[in-house]
């Protein structure tokens, strides 16, 4: 990482990178060091400091993180997947006012700066003047207040606010043995696609607002070509989602490719925590190792 990228940033900043550009685990030692060397903390196997982590397997599964955290009597506790946006101070107060600051900075940099434009080598300088605005003890003790993790206030978090699926409702068919596709329009209406023929024999009425299709393409009955043109195909349809539905959108421009795919719901485990964890418990990292 070159020295021009790190030029007039906020004071005791951490730069590094990994070459794919996210996070990886290796640079959250790096990160949890510094945030040691910080806080000037010394080894303790009394917990001193609780880190709120999302479940990212950089931090759940990353046992040299762990290990340096209990060492530093660091509790490190990670939240639920799909709950940051709730549950996480930060992103309850704290990124919402530095987004605030960034952007009047940057547009009193364009200002100043008749003619050019934002390079990389602009966003540390920029970050470093909006930074020390945004960072105060008030915004902090709001993102924990807004999330009811201090002061302890479960109610902060509605029922509303997530909805848990039945047992019956995540687990999809089996791949090849897939029910029938419905396609489903505007949320109300559930009709059955005819069979596909097969790729030897086109059929005559294989067509779409009169253009021909490859036989491998879903064709459109007339009854239901005056139904909105995005439908939803889905190969799951004990998966009820009252928020959103994955499913595949079958617009005309999927018509047009005679590869068209759909997605069967393999059961797939997720890389991020599903409950929350202690990851620095004994439980937890001996099940890890």
């Amino acid at each position: 990482m070159t020295d021009n990228l790190k030029r007039d940033g906020p004071p005791n900043t951490l730069y590094n990178c990994s070459e794919s550009g996210w996070i990886v685990a290796a640079l959250f030692v790096e990160w949890l060091q510094h945030f040691i060397r910080c806080l000037k903390l010394e080894k303790s196997k009394k917990k001193q400091i609780l880190l709120i982590l999302d479940g990212h397997s950089t931090h759940t599964k990353n046992l040299e993180a762990i290990n340096l955290a209990r060492n530093y009597g660091i509790a490190m506790l990670s939240l639920p997947a799909h709950t940051t946006h709730k549950l996480q101070p930060q992103e309850r107060s704290f990124f919402k006012s530095l987004k605030h600051h960034f952007n009047e900075v940057s547009a009193a940099w364009m200002r100043n700066h008749a003619g050019s434009t934002i390079k990389q080598a602009n966003i540390s300088e920029i970050l470093g003047t909006a930074y020390p605005r945004t960072v105060c003890m008030e915004t902090a003790m709001h993102g924990f207040e807004s999330c009811g993790l201090w002061p302890c206030n479960r109610h902060k978090i509605r029922e509303e606010d997530y909805v848990v699926l039945d047992k019956d409702d995540t687990t999809c068919s089996p791949v090849g043995k897939t029910p029938p596709r419905e396609i489903q329009a505007q949320g109300s209406q559930t009709l059955t696609p005819p069979s596909l023929p097969s790729t030897g024999s086109a059929s005559s009425d294989m067509n779409i607002n009169g253009k021909e299709t490859h036989p491998n393409v879903i064709s459109i009955r007339a009854e239901i070509e005056n139904i909105s043109p995005k439908l939803q195909i889905s190969t799951c349809p004990n998966k009820i989602s009252q928020r959103t539905t994955r499913t595949q959108v079958l617009t005309e421009s999927l018509y047009k490719n005679p590869k068209l795919q759909i997605s069967t719901c393999p059961n797939k485990i997720s890389q991020r925590t599903t409950r929350t964890q202690v990851l620095t418990e004994s439980l937890y990292k001996n099940e890890l190792e």
